[in-house]
């Protein structure tokens, strides 16, 4: 399937909803840091192009799509009560004006803000801290240090730096325990999942189009069909698992602390559902977890289902 067709366009009902939430924080943005660096930041860039969205090729529509749905999605952290530092805030603005930019150094500080929105999101209410030394503390409970993967080959030096800041931070007096965090998005073969939507895309549509349903209201609706997401959800999960793995094999003496709960990974990016007339794009937000067998053996207390239930809280899918 060719996504660059030239008849295709993006439909999205959830379009004009994304796009509302990205003008929000691009106006919140703009009052922190002023009017004229807002103007020469990869954030004016991308404001430029949702107004010219239309005259835009698919593949451009869908990444400029995949970072607006990023950074529109951490305004809950910045509207309410939730205390941050500015300077991480800036570091944010930094980045070339270009769609993809995941070997860029502003990843590693907005991949920080997500985490802590995870648990912002989370139903039970808990104590948020970003303002310390760690990226994130919960409850004064649970350091979290963050890591973006620029590339396998970094997988056992952030594990490594992580693990030992963590043991820092309780030393410290900052967290009883702690877990390490890492986007493993980099590492992901997109091109392998994209392919595989594809083939389920196809297999639904056809199966509406047989049932009388028109191109236009299947495009809409198959990217909420439960088995469609359940489909393709259990098939990234095993990707960004795979990948993990493979990665943490090459880490001959991978060795977390017994008071390091593990490691949480996410994958994150979006997709096309093309049917050659109308496109869909198919946000992807993952997260899987690595508990850390010596922490449990350690600590015999713990509940492990619990444990297990706050991280699968964390997750989030299509």
């Amino acid at each position: 399937m060719s996504h660059p067709q030239e008849g295709s366009y993006i439909n999205n009902k959830e379009l004009d909803l994304v796009k509302a939430e990205y003008l929000k924080f691009t106006e919140f943005l703009c009052s922190v840091i002023g009017e004229n660096k807002f103007k020469k930041s990869k954030f004016w860039f991308y404001q430029k192009q949702l107004s010219d969205f239309s005259k835009l090729d698919l593949v451009s529509q869908s990444k400029l799509l995949a970072v607006i749905n990023k950074y529109g999605r951490l305004m809950p952290i910045f509207s309410g009560d939730m205390d941050f530092l500015k300077h991480n805030l800036l570091k944010l603005v930094s980045g070339s004006h270009s769609f993809s930019n995941l070997e860029e150094e502003h990843n590693d500080f907005y991949f920080e803000f997500d985490m802590a929105l995870r648990y912002l999101l989370c139903k039970e209410q808990k104590n948020i801290n970003i303002t310390s030394e760690c990226d994130v503390i919960i409850d004064d409970d649970i350091a979290i240090e963050c890591k973006f993967l620029h590339g396998e080959s970094g997988f056992e030096q952030n594990i490594r730096k992580a693990n030992n800041q963590i043991i820092t931070r309780i030393e410290d007096g900052l967290a009883k325990r702690g877990f390490i965090s890492i986007d493993i998005s980099h590492l992901v073969s997109k091109k392998e999942i994209q392919d595989f939507i594809d083939s389920i895309f196809i297999e639904f549509l056809e199966q509406y189009k047989n049932l009388g349903v028109s191109i236009e209201d299947a495009q809409s609706q198959i990217p909420h069909n439960k088995n469609f997401k359940k489909i393709v959800q259990g098939y990234v999960n095993q990707k960004i698992e795979y990948y993990y793995h493979k990665a943490k094999n090459t880490y001959v003496q991978f060795n977390l602390d017994s008071k390091v709960i593990g490691v949480f990974y996410q994958y994150e990016d979006v997709f096309l559902l093309d049917s050659d007339e109308y496109a869909t794009c198919l946000p992807i937000r993952i997260g899987c977890y690595d508990m850390n067998d010596k922490y449990i053996l350690n600590n015999p207390s713990i509940d492990k289902d619990e444990l297990k239930k706050e991280f699968h809280s964390l997750a989030t899918g299509i």
